[in-house]
């Protein structure tokens, strides 16, 4: 079958499947989905350098591998009005290279999840770059504007 990389109205499925295996890389702590995410990456077609605008969701997923994962981890003890505003908040936001997890209750069995808990029973917002998170907030302007903060680069 013809393996395709180059995107069209929709997404190619291979681009998807990168993403989401580099998501998952940080979601579980598991490197192995990471490395099948090169895989693929490697598998890309030459043409990707002729025509990126091709290439537009292959492109964020090598962005993604090159750059830095940012997790939003969002524990809330119960399904409410303020948990379905920091959700509607995290899907609007354009915020390169995030990984969103929301968990309601107790069940924190996924590695980026644990020993994480709402402050004051209200939905609290861990905004991690790599792992490492930053102080745990309920307020959500405060948490976007963590989840914002982008790495500079600059141009020799």
């Amino acid at each position: 079958r013809k393996t395709e990389f180059e995107d069209n109205v929709t997404p190619s499925g291979n681009s998807i499947a990168v993403l989401n295996l580099l998501r998952l890389a940080a979601i579980l702590f598991d490197q192995e989905y990471a490395k099948r995410a090169q895989a693929v990456l490697k598998a890309a077609p030459d043409g990707i350098r002729l025509h990126p605008s091709g290439f537009p969701q292959l492109l964020m997923a090598v962005d993604y591998l090159l750059d830095q994962s940012k997790e939003i981890v969002v524990i809330a003890e119960k399904e409410d009005a303020a948990l379905s505003e920091v959700k509607g908040s995290l899907l609007r936001a354009f915020i390169p290279n995030k990984v969103a997890v929301v968990s309601v209750g107790s069940n924190n069995s996924v590695p980026l999840l644990k020993n994480k808990t709402a402050i004051q029973g209200k939905p609290t917002l861990y905004v991690c770059v790599n792992r490492v998170c930053k102080l745990p907030t309920a307020d959500l302007g405060k948490a976007m504007a963590m989840a914002n903060d982008s790495k500079k680069f600059e141009l020799p």
